[in-house]
């Protein structure tokens, strides 16, 4: 085997071993992780959700109010911590978002479960 063999072999064994390393190093995205990053995000159908109450309470165009802000939260019971006089709250943990909206000089705060099935006004500000 001449020089010039050796040294192509040598660079093609150093170039798989390489490749090699960088598969192994390469960081995966289990199924946890890729769940945790899209539960941090507000999907539209409860953002378009929260908007048409809003627009329907405050009497706004749905056009004229933004969503500023959006933190998950845990509730401790099924008003979201928000009960109304004499309403039956269920005594569960639940799942779910804490909105702030804008529309002009006006700043509202939702809290809402995970799909928007519950809404509720926490302030006007």
């Amino acid at each position: 085997m001449g020089m010039l063999q050796r040294i192509f072999s040598t660079l093609v064994l150093i170039a798989i071993l390489f490749l090699g390393s960088a598969l192994i190093l390469t960081p995966t995205v289990t199924a946890a992780e890729s769940h945790q990053s899209q539960s941090d995000r507000l999907s539209p159908q409860l953002a378009n959700a929260v908007l048409k109450d809003l627009s329907h309470k405050a009497k706004i165009p749905v056009m004229k109010l933004k969503i500023t802000d959006y933190t998950p939260k845990i509730w401790s019971d099924g008003c979201l911590g928000l009960p109304q006089p004499n309403e039956f709250c269920t005594q569960a943990l639940v799942h779910g978002w804490r909105i702030t909206l804008s529309g002009g000089r006006h700043i509202w705060v939702y809290r809402t479960d995970q799909v928007g099935r519950v809404l509720r006004l926490e302030a006007e500000r």
